[in-house]
């Protein structure tokens, strides 16, 4: 039998800039888009200093992975730029 991939949506995540979906499952695996540092509640920018903006996507990633069915846990790589 095939196996074929899913959409991730979660409903406190900031929408998405462009016609992708934030998060990808296949199989086990839960592949997460580029986060950026947005306030799902207001849609803004969550401050200017850096620590809050690594907080704030982190929060986007986790709701992401929690949407699939996963968790910060089981993160296997994650890129910062």
């Amino acid at each position: 039998m095939p196996q074929s991939h899913r959409p991730v949506h979660a409903a406190n995540l900031p929408k998405p800039v462009g016609p992708y979906s934030p998060g990808m499952g296949f199989e086990r695996l839960v592949f997460v888009s580029g986060q950026g540092a947005t306030d799902p509640a207001t849609g803004e920018l969550v401050g200017h200093a850096a620590a809050l903006q690594t907080e704030q996507c982190l929060k986007n990633v986790q709701a992401i992975l929690q949407a699939a069915g996963s968790d910060l846990q089981h993160v296997l790589r994650c890129g910062v730029f």
